[in-house]
């Protein structure tokens, strides 16, 4: 799942599974990187290469020079639009490097917000992580702490935390 899943264990484990896969900003990010490296991909694969254009547009100059001295009118027409064709293609070439620098920058964005949400969603927990810390941290009171009293005190603050109250500290040396 991730670097962190693997050192979890029992309920949070579970829960934080369970919040991982149900994240929906999550997918949605990770399917648009997904799209758009296919979409580079296909860009990259499926076209002709600026060199190619570059060798055949000189091939098809030497083959035009060579038809204009032997004034060849047919095959001068035939280098004439091969040369339109190819560089018609060489626009198709420059296009598709143009959205393959756009898409990467698409890319670099969307990679770069997701690293922030990440980022930023580490530093909070959800309220079934806070309920099960909560609950793990009273039974280890309860079963450590014979004295009712402090029970109690240490039960009233951590319903004033959990209720958003501000508890008093008091420094013990």
């Amino acid at each position: 799942m991730d670097r962190y899943s693997k050192h979890l264990t029992g309920s949070l484990k579970d829960s934080y599974q369970e919040s991982f896969t149900k994240n929906a900003d999550y997918m949605v990010q990770q399917s648009e990187i997904t799209l758009i490296e296919a979409q580079i991909k296909e860009l990259i694969n499926g076209g002709i290469q600026c060199g190619d254009i570059w060798d055949r547009l000189c091939a098809l100059d030497n083959q035009f020079e060579q038809e204009k001295k032997m004034r060849n009118s047919k095959k001068l027409e035939e280098c004439l639009n091969a040369i339109r064709k190819t560089i018609k293609e060489g626009g198709d070439v420059r296009y598709s490097r143009l959205e393959v620098n756009r898409l990467m920058k698409e890319k670099s964005k969307l990679i770069e917000q997701e690293r922030k949400r990440v980022a930023l969603s580490q530093n909070y927990i959800d309220r079934q992580q806070a309920f099960l810390f909560v609950s793990t941290l009273i039974d280890c009171i309860k079963r450590h702490i014979d004295d009712s009293d402090v029970k109690k005190a240490i039960a009233e603050d951590l319903r004033k935390i959990t209720s958003g109250m501000e508890i008093q500290t008091v420094d013990v040396d």
